[in-house]
């Protein structure tokens, strides 16, 4: 099962963004997240776990120093694959970290 959980996503400079929540199916499966960068900005992605969704939990970075030219085609486009420990819902937290750009951020959570 496919979730896009940021469409097209503006994270100004120095600014962060928490994607919407995605009830898991299996904590303890592997997911994977697709991600794509545009504009200058570097990013970093964090998961964020939780049971009631009242106390949200950082899974540590799943990526850091994401930019327009990361992955594979060196387009900003990629995946990541997540080991998650158990839990009913994940977001993610998405924080640009480069402080002088913006950059904008589309991601999509599957569950294997």
């Amino acid at each position: 099962m496919m979730r896009e959980v940021m469409s097209s996503e503006s994270v100004g400079a120095g600014a962060n963004y928490t994607s919407i929540p995605t009830i898991l199916r299996d904590g303890m499966n592997v997911h994977c997240l697709e991600y794509q960068i545009s504009g200058d900005g570097t990013v970093a992605i964090t998961p964020q776990l939780a049971i009631s969704g009242s106390a949200w939990i950082s899974a540590g970075k799943c990526a850091k120093g994401l930019v327009k030219t990361s992955g594979p085609g060196a387009d900003g486009k990629g995946f990541i694959d997540l080991i998650l420990r158990p839990a009913e819902m994940i977001r993610f937290y998405v924080e640009e970290t480069g402080s002088s750009d913006s950059a904008v951020v589309s991601l999509f959570f599957v569950q294997k």
